[in-house]
């Protein structure tokens, strides 16, 4: 509850316009915004650059915050909306699968190659993943997005939204067994 009220006097403040609050607004979720806008793109230019887009939208839209939920994630919810609108600018490509269209993806949350390494390991490994099957697998796995609404945000199929993350779990853990037989040897 004192995080919520911090964090509606903070929004105040900056609605008035008071530089420095508007600053603190800034350098408080900027890092971790940062981090989200590194999972969706190729370069860090181009997440700095979303980043910045981010923030003008944030603030362009900051009376609208309505004081009950999260203040970051409602800052958060606003910045992958840009990244994924950076991202239809730059047409991402969803590469089909089609042996996979239709199978049932399951949940490899108990995957044990997936436990025996830290997210940074994860997030740099993302890096190699084609754009369509990075774009699904931070929508399902950060953002906690189901199929329906992945495909509804990127105007794909569910199945496609299946056969991406499927694509996408595959490439990162054969990267995992691959590190790990690497780091055991």
């Amino acid at each position: 509850m004192k995080q919520l009220n911090t964090d509606i006097a903070l929004v105040k403040d900056c609605l008035r316009g008071d530089i420095n609050s508007q600053r603190k607004f800034y350098l408080r979720f900027a890092p971790k915004m940062l981090g989200v806008c590194m999972r969706y793109s190729n370069s860090k230019s181009d997440a700095e650059d979303i980043l910045q887009e981010g923030f003008m939208k944030v603030f362009m839209a900051l009376h609208q915050f309505n004081e009950t939920g999260s203040l970051e994630g409602w800052v958060r919810k606003i910045i992958v909306n840009v990244a994924l609108q950076y991202l239809r600018k730059r047409k991402i490509v969803f590469e089909p699968l089609k042996e996979v269209e239709t199978m049932y993806v399951s949940d490899y949350s108990n995957d044990r190659i997936f436990q025996r390494f830290e997210v940074q390991d994860l997030l740099e490994m993302m890096n190699f993943l084609p754009s369509g099957a990075k774009v699904v697998f931070n929508l399902y796995v950060f953002e906690e997005l189901s199929h329906k609404e992945i495909a509804e945000k990127l105007n794909i199929t569910i199945g496609t939204s299946k056969s991406q993350l499927f694509k996408a779990r595959s490439l990162l853990r054969t990267k995992f067994q691959t590190k790990k037989i690497a780091n055991e040897g």
